[in-house]
């Protein structure tokens, strides 16, 4: 069962002074009822053993230092608390809280008086070693349940004073005791710190990152490193060879031509017959065409060339240049 603070000093205002067990038996079922559900913080029905020690403490019913309470709880727990637990499970329902109230209160009227010890339930089937090995173990098991008990009575205590000194301050129930402000502060601080630090790392990443660019590349995208101007010219000079070369073929193509029609027509363009007027006009045409295709290759060969020195040289000053080898360029 998980449990939370529920609100100071429920029930204990009902009880007046002098509070005792005696006093809780004395209250309604209602206002028990009501006790109880707030310890009940899942609405499970039941509360865990050791809740019974913020919600004594709730009451008034346990004082003193936290040694003093645990004290107090070990002493419920090996004496009330095993005639209380009816099922055994190490829970406490609304109806065995009632039980463990009334037999506290009885056990209270009855402080002083003699009684007989009373052996465990199957204690005529036990011998004297497992009885005594069982009573040891049950109260070592008390005394951890009542320690444990006493340490959440005494969180309940402390949340409670703080809630108290914060409405006597006009502040809300958050407020934080002296320690904790504290410690929020250093936390603020080393916040504060920890993102001053993460900036001046960033500006120092960018100033380092940038001086690495402008130490590779020297000058803007127009200047071109010696490498690279060397592979540009040699590109436009290879583009300069192949329209040179091209327009060469290109003049010898049309003297063959021209030689080829004069052979075949043996005359002038004035007396041509029909069947060499077809061809002549064959010839052009494959003229025009063949000028087409080599105009189109250039016109690609060009803008590979282009697209080549431009992806070796980058857009823009903040590119990053990469040396081309001369000659790399098709």
């Amino acid at each position: 069962i998980s449990w939370g603070f529920p609100s100071p000093y429920l029930g204990q205002e009902k009880m007046g002074s002098g509070v005792s067990f005696g006093k809780l038996a004395g209250l309604s079922e209602t206002e028990l009822k009501q006790s109880f559900e707030k310890w009940d913080s899942d609405k499970s029905g039941t509360i865990d053993e050791t809740e019974l020690g913020p919600m004594l403490e709730d009451f008034g019913l346990l004082t003193g230092t936290e040694s003093e309470m645990a004290s107090r709880m070990e002493d419920l727990f090996k004496t009330v608390l095993p005639d209380a637990d009816t099922n055994g499970d190490g829970k406490i329902d609304f109806k065995e809280f009632k039980l463990f109230v009334k037999i506290a209160a009885e056990k209270e009227k009855n402080k002083g008086k003699t009684k007989p010890a009373a052996k465990g339930r199957d204690s005529k089937a036990l011998s004297d070693d497992t009885e005594r090995l069982r009573k040891e173990t049950a109260e070592k098991k008390a005394k951890e349940k009542a320690e444990q008990a006493a340490k959440l009575a005494q969180q309940n205590k402390e949340m409670k004073q703080r809630l108290a000194e914060a409405k006597k301050q006009g502040r809300d129930s958050k407020v934080l005791s002296k320690e904790q402000e504290q410690e929020r502060k250093a936390k603020e601080e080393e916040r504060v710190a920890a993102m001053k630090k993460h900036n001046q790392d960033m500006k120092n990443h960018a100033k380092n990152l940038k001086e690495g660019v402008e130490a590779q590349v020297g000058r803007d995208a127009k200047s071109l490193d010696a490498n690279t101007e060397a592979a540009r010219q040699k590109a436009a000079a290879d583009s300069e060879k192949a329209k040179e070369r091209q327009a060469k073929e290109m003049a010898e193509h049309a003297k063959n031509l021209k030689e080829g029609v004069e052979a075949q027509v043996g005359r002038d363009a004035k007396s041509l017959d029909a069947n060499t007027e077809a061809a002549r006009q064959k010839a052009a045409a494959d003229s025009e065409k063949a000028k087409e295709r080599q105009a189109k290759e250039m016109a690609e060969l060009a803008k590979n060339l282009k697209a080549g020195v431009e992806a070796q040289v980058g857009r823009d000053d903040k590119g990053i240049l990469t040396p081309i080898v001369p000659g790399s360029i098709p």
